[in-house]
Order: structure tokens, then C-alpha cells, then sequence
């Protein structure tokens, strides 16, 4: 009986973990953002290390 009643709450106002989830969501999108533009950033130094490298 309590169970089905938990369920039910758990249908219309969403579980504790989907809320977290949503709560999240936006941080994990910048975080995201941030590591393409480390990646972006750490390809360009590799490229600029080697064009020294054949420079030098």
C-alpha cells in the first residue's frame, strides 16, 4: 500500500535523483565548454611546440 502511494508521489512530482539530475544538468554543459575549449587550447600549444621545434 505505502508503496504504491510512494510510486505514485514519485510519478507526479519526480524522484529525488531526477531532480538532483535537473539541478545538475546546467553545470555539467559548462563544464563541458570549458574542457573543448582545454582541448582546443592544448592542440594549438602542441602545434605551436612542434613549429618551434622545426624552427629551432
Amino acid at each position: 500500500m505505502l508503496d504504491s502511494i510512494t510510486k505514485g508521489f514519485a510519478k507526479i512530482f519526480g524522484t529525488k535523483t531526477e531532480k538532483d539530475l535537473k539541478e545538475l544538468k546546467p553545470y555539467v554543459g559548462l563544464i563541458n565548454k570549458e574542457f573543448e575549449q582545454l582541448e582546443t587550447y592544448r592542440m594549438m600549444s602542441s602545434e605551436a611546440r612542434q613549429a618551434n621545434s622545426r624552427e629551432g
